[in-house]
């Protein structure tokens, strides 16, 4: 097993998320950062000490407001 590969990565922090039931932070297949619960794969953030977690669908959205308030 490489944990190396970010795929591996993704697929054993996805299948840990379902069996513990617990948020699991890790990467997705890509590399890019993840978390996963119960077995789907989420996008996250935080502003200030809120956490923003949202999926592919709000990506567009959440990535806009994100960059707004960086500069």
């Amino acid at each position: 097993m490489d944990l190396h590969d970010n795929a591996v990565v993704a697929e054993l922090a996805r299948q840990q998320s379902i069996e513990t039931g617990n948020k699991v932070y890790a990467v997705d297949p890509s590399g890019m950062d993840a978390v996963y619960i119960d077995g789907q794969m989420l996008r996250w953030a935080y502003i200030d000490d809120v956490e923003i977690v949202y999926g592919d669908a709000d990506a567009e959205k959440w990535e806009a407001f994100f960059h707004g308030t960086r500069h």
